[in-house]
């Protein structure tokens, strides 16, 4: 039975090679099902969605203004419109457009872009893959469902109830089989366990993942952290790191980890457990920085001997912008003012590293300009501090410049050095390292809609409020008709440059792992 098998052919997925990864599996085809018939039941009982518009207590403010808004403003359009004519074939990263399009019926209203969120949603659970993980899953799928249109159930309606149920099974297995990192283990799932943390089933998943994090904690440095084990590990990294290490990092380190367990606290899930471990991440956090004289703050890893490997780049996924952001949502989550001018004073220090010694090559938000600049929009938000909105000004007008007329999609290409390549330069449509992440991240520059998909970057936390607090009548998928002035600025970019050229990305994406990323 299906039922009993589950939890297995989940572990089994989450932490076998590529090759294994089909997207036509038997338990791809029940994780399917079971989404499609989630939304069904939701829709007929609720087919007025409630609005992704923020909940939280203070609005969001647009940080550009002036030429500079103008040409973020038309960049997200040309991005849109490219992707917009390259829904088929199937996209490696259909939530990540599902997003794009979404935010965009709240910010730029039009009659197309609620129907196209819609049938990418409706694209990515009918193709999603058998593998429990926040980015590259069918638990970033189940997390954009419940992200977009799941509020808008009510209790009897929950589009991802069945699918929970395999999941609480996955989480019960010990001791676990994947990893603890935000991008395909323990922080990841609990991410979602945060956004559906009003839902009762949302909060046993996220309890369950504070189990797992426990038991797969360990004592370092008077704190706590967590191995990268390297079993799991590409066989290069395997090669040079046979003993595994503790990453830094928020893609695959503790940062996440210890952003999951503040959100935890502040949800009163399991939270006797989660702060003790809170406190000891932040203290093995902290005490791993490295000196003053280091252009980082943070260092890529520290090994098991207690060596601190080089200094970091300035990245989302390592380095000193992504853990601050991390550290600020955590010390607002649970009060801790230390932290918090902590965080402060790390990202005031990255904002002062000079741009040609950050390792940008690209705008992707993963590594890129991109990336570092919705960082940046987001601390200062939260802060209100000069240095923050000055750096995240410069990150924008970066971005805006490495778009180059004629070539990748809409002007963009990530930077993606291989070996054997031609070019490291390569087309990408995708949310981590492609068009429709730079896209989310120079809307949040330019509007009033909060940025909250940054929870999947660990740059903030869901609302406390999210689902409770009435918002105004307004979805992304059922956005209202614009207005004349807009159908003919859209209508203008009907040809938008690069729509082909991402017709043809789309064509050629593949399942990549994320290899990459270590």
């Amino acid at each position: 039975m299906i039922e009993k098998t589950s939890a297995e052919q989940i572990g089994n997925a989450s932490v076998a090679d590529s090759e294994q990864r089909e997207w036509r599996s038997p338990m791809a085809h029940e994780i399917s099902r079971r989404l499609r018939a989630g939304r069904a039941r939701a829709a007929l009982a609720a087919p007025s969605l409630e609005p992704v518009r923020p909940s939280s207590d203070e609005s969001w403010r647009p940080l550009l203004d002036g030429d500079l808004a103008e040409q973020a403003r038309s960049t997200v359009l040309d991005i849109a419109e490219a992707l917009r004519g390259a829904t088929e074939p199937w996209p490696w990263d259909p939530c990540g457009l599902a997003l794009l399009f979404g935010y965009l019926a709240l910010a730029e209203p039009g009659p197309a872009w609620s129907s196209i969120s819609r049938d990418l949603l409706d694209r990515a659970v009918a193709h999603t893959v058998a593998r429990a993980s926040l980015h590259g899953g069918f638990v970033g799928i189940a997390w954009a469902v419940e992200h977009l249109e799941g509020r808008s159930a009510g209790a009897t309606d929950d589009p991802n109830e069945s699918l929970d149920a395999l999941l609480r099974k996955f989480l019960r297995m010990t001791p676990w089989p994947g990893d603890f990192d935000l991008i395909a283990g323990l922080a990841g799932l609990g991410i979602y366990g945060l956004e559906r943390a009003r839902r009762p089933i949302g909060r046993e998943i996220l309890s369950l993942v504070i189990d797992r994090l426990a038991e797969e904690a360990e004592a370092r440095e008077g704190g706590l952290t967590w191995l990268s084990k390297p079993a799991l590990m590409i066989p290069k990294t395997r090669a040079e790191h046979p003993l595994g290490y503790y990453n830094c990092g928020v893609a695959h380190g503790v940062p996440a980890v210890a952003l999951v367990l503040a959100g935890a606290c502040r949800a009163q899930v399991n939270a006797k457990r989660a702060r003790p471990m809170l406190g000891g991440a932040m203290h093995w956090l902290l005490s791993s920085r490295l000196d003053a004289t280091s252009p980082s703050a943070f260092p890529y890893f520290v090994s098991p001997d207690g060596v601190r490997d080089a200094s970091a780049r300035s990245a989302w996924c390592y380095g000193d912008p992504g853990v601050a952001a991390a550290m600020l949502a955590i010390a607002r989550a649970v009060g801790e003012g230390t932290w918090e001018r902590e965080a402060l004073a790390v990202a005031r220090r990255a904002s002062a590293r000079p741009m040609d010694d950050c390792g940008v090559m690209d705008a992707g938000i993963c590594h890129g300009a991109a990336g570092l600049a919705l960082l940046y929009n987001r601390m200062w938000q939260a802060s209100g501090d000069e240095a923050l909105r000055g750096a995240a000004i410069r990150w924008y007008a970066r971005t805006l410049e490495l778009r180059r007329t004629g070539v990748g999609v809409a002007g963009y290409q990530a930077y993606h050095p291989e070996p054997g390549c031609d070019s490291p330069w390569e087309d990408d449509v995708t949310f981590l390292t492609g068009a429709a992440g730079i896209a989310l991240s120079l809307l949040a520059a330019i509007s009033t809609v909060e940025p909250a998909w940054d929870v999947l970057l660990a740059a903030s936390l869901p609302s406390a409020h999210r689902g409770q607090r009435p918002v105004e009548n307004r979805s992304p998928w059922d956005a209202r008709p614009a207005c004349r002035s807009s159908r003919r600025r859209l209508s203008r970019r009907r040809g938008a440059p690069g729509a082909s050229r991402a017709r043809a990305a789309i064509a050629r994406t593949r399942i990549r792992s994320q290899n990459w990323l270590y």
